[in-house]
């Protein structure tokens, strides 16, 4: 115990926030797994320690470091949510010294951070979110801390980077977008889930696209969007934050990956593909598992703009769930593509991807009026009759009428993915005779 505060009482001297971080540190970042615990922690006396730290800690540094030992006997009861109610406390504590230092504390306040947004998902358990939503009131706080430094990431003078808390603004920040999102799924997935997986019977196909009526992502949206703006907005005619050299790029990849998510849910897929595109091509190959998280976002986004996978991409990335997409859509199959996205609903809805393969069953519908085109043996010149595409979609199992089948050609020809006109007295689609299936209008109809 007596070395472990002499430790702390030495890099608070110099200064050293790497030798604090690793003294407070309770998991390893690369791995998430747990460090061992100070070998006093067994027999944890906290009145001894109070002595100790009394007579070799500054008063402003003893409360947090009490209460990271508290984190730390807790953790060894292996009581989680008490354990995430000390760090929480030192952590708030910790954020308070350091809007008041440089950023010399960048590697303190980067590990401790890492460390809250784990253990509050573990008190949590997947039971609620009240220990998230605590953390994401923390991290808030530590964001402020790290934008409002006046100090340059660089002297403008001697190029030279500076110390400034403004180096751990965008670890910062995806750590808070992190938990945002982890909020927004669990709210987003017991409704979805009430609504769809648990429903009985499915539901109905829809031949039109609008917007979830479920809000619960809401909430994320606004929070995530007062980082959004100042990471990215240029002071004083200088780049922006994350254009700066001095911010590590995989904390740039990271923000990138978590702005497409972001824009998935603002509609704005074109813009997203764009994000989570960028954040793949900077990902190191070596980084495989961070590259299937990317694809699978990305992967959706590019099916609803007409752009498949291809089958070594997804065998790969392990990427299963995409195969049986990915082959109905390429047929035009409606009730494969349906029995694919029911096959891995659960994963879809978690993730928030659900509403873009409605999206993309728009590509599913197109594809089945050219195969029924192209397959009539008793067409007429550029005219398909309806109810041969009527029936067509009866056997994929989606049984409509005739107004529904005009509704739904006249869905795909207002969206340019097929060209012609409906001729309603004859019950035919006219189709044009150049390009009557245009692909190119998928990336236009995304945005």
């Amino acid at each position: 115990m007596d070395q472990w505060v002499r430790n702390i009482s030495m890099a608070l001297s110099r200064n050293d926030g790497a030798v604090l971080a690793d003294a407070f540190a309770l998991l390893r970042s690369h791995d998430a797994s747990w460090r061992s615990l100070p070998a006093f922690i067994t027999g944890f006396q906290p009145s001894q320690l109070a002595s100790l730290v009394g007579y070799q800690i500054e008063e402003k540094w003893g409360e947090a470091v009490m209460e990271y030992a508290t984190c730390f006997s807790k953790l060894n009861a292996r009581d989680f949510a008490a354990a995430y109610k000390s760090l929480s406390s030192a952590y708030l504590k910790l954020v308070t010294i350091f809007s008041q230092e440089d950023g010399w504390m960048l590697p303190l306040v980067e590990q401790s951070t890492f460390d809250l947004r784990v253990l509050a998902e573990l008190a949590d358990d997947g039971r609620g979110e009240t220990c998230l939503r605590d953390a994401s009131e923390k991290l808030q706080k530590a964001f402020s801390a790290c934008i409002n430094d006046r100090t340059d990431l660089i002297d403008r003078e001697t190029g030279i980077p500076n110390v400034s808390r403004k180096r751990g603004v965008v670890f910062v920040a995806v750590s808070a977008f992190r938990v945002y999102f982890k909020i927004g799924n669990y709210r987003r997935w017991a409704f979805l889930k009430s609504q769809v997986v648990d429903s009985d019977p499915p539901p109905a196909p829809t031949y039109y696209f609008c917007k979830h009526p479920c809000d619960a992502m809401l909430h994320v949206l606004l929070s995530c969007k007062h980082m959004v703006v100042p990471l990215e907005r240029s002071v004083r005619g200088q780049e922006s934050i994350l254009e700066n050299p001095s911010i590590p790029k995989a904390d740039v990849i990271t923000y990138k990956y978590y702005k497409g998510r972001l824009l998935i849910y603002e509609d704005r897929y074109e813009e997203a593909v764009a994000e989570l595109d960028l954040a793949l091509k900077h990902c190191p190959e070596s980084a495989y598992y961070n590259r299937r998280r990317i694809l699978g976002y990305l992967i959706p986004l590019q099916m609803a703009r007409g752009k498949l996978p291809t089958t070594g991409l997804l065998d790969k990335y392990q990427l299963e769930e995409f195969k049986g997409v990915r082959a109905a859509l390429i047929s035009g199959d409606l009730g494969a593509f349906n029995r694919a996205v029911q096959q891995h609903l659960d994963l879809f809805v978690r993730k928030g991807t659900y509403l873009v393969f409605e999206k993309a069953k728009t590509l599913a519908y197109r594809n089945l009026v050219k195969k029924v085109y192209e397959l009539d043996p008793c067409k007429v010149a550029t005219q398909l009759k309806l109810s041969k595409l009527r029936a067509a979609l009866h056997i994929s199992g989606e049984a409509v009428g005739g107004d529904e089948v005009e509704c739904l050609v006249a869905v795909l020809i207002y969206g340019g993915h097929v060209k012609g006109y409906i001729s309603h007295k004859q019950q035919v689609l006219v189709l044009s005779k150049t390009n009557p299936f245009p692909l190119a209008c998928f990336a236009k109809s995304s945005q």
